[in-house]
């Protein structure tokens, strides 16, 4: 029997929803305008939004809290300007990561002239002392490497956080080793469902733990795609 340890879940009909002609936003934490008294986030990982944009939309937006900026599209290309510099240019199966301090402003762009562009926002706010410069695009290739979580970003004296993202076939599974019981893990279910730790998740769902150093994980679904971070 799977031992239930501490957590949250974050339902995705739960999330905080903003909606115009032009853009689309689902909150899992608190952001903005939206707040609930049961979607504060619980480790340094401080934003968490899905986007949908309209082709050759943009939206313009400012960091609050100096830390890393990461964004992973799911669908489309995204571009990126930050502080007016770039463009930088992200697609599926990227995702880029850069260190800015509070006030950043940032713009994202669909340059798609027929289809919408969907992706990650993710702000994980740092203490670390490192050079503002720091800028990273990874890439990675998931049908590669099937039934496994990939592991995007290793802890670092750059990087204090750990990024994993993995593609699983029905029933299979795995386990996520923390780097010890101080940690925060938060999973999100890009697609299909999955069983994490006891608790039953669907597309768009979150999930926090902590006071563990491992976690098990199961698909339920084929073609599921599970986003993991591990933080402070």
């Amino acid at each position: 029997m799977t031992q239930l340890t501490p957590g949250q879940i974050y339902l995705a009909d739960q999330r905080g929803v903003f909606e115009d002609a032009q853009k689309r936003r689902f909150s899992t934490f608190n952001y903005s305008n939206y707040y609930y008294e049961h979607r504060s986030p619980r480790s340094d990982l401080r934003v968490f939004n899905e986007w949908y944009l309209a082709p050759q939309a943009r939206v313009e937006l400012s960091v609050e809290q100096e830390g890393y900026l990461i964004l992973l599209p799911l669908t489309g290309e995204l571009i990126c300007q930050i502080n007016g510099v770039g463009p930088t240019s992200v697609n599926v199966d990227e995702v880029l990561m850069q260190y800015v301090s509070a006030g950043t402003r940032f713009c994202l762009i669909d340059p798609d002239s027929k289809e919408s562009v969907n992706f990650l926002h993710v702000e994980v706010s740092s203490s670390a002392k490192i050079d503002l410069d720091f800028v990273r695009k990874v890439p990675f290739d998931l049908a590669s490497s099937p039934d496994k979580l990939l592991l995007l970003t290793p802890y670092s004296s750059e990087i204090p956080i750990k990024l994993h993202v993995g593609y699983f076939a029905g029933r299979k599974e795995t386990v996520c080793q923390l780097s010890g019981s101080s940690s925060v893990l938060f999973a999100f279910v890009m697609n299909g469902a999955f069983e994490i730790q006891g608790r039953l998740l669907h597309k768009g769902d979150g999930l926090a733990l902590w006071d563990t150093t491992e976690t098990d994980i199961e698909a339920l679904s084929e073609n599921a795609v599970l986003l993991t971070f591990e933080s402070s």
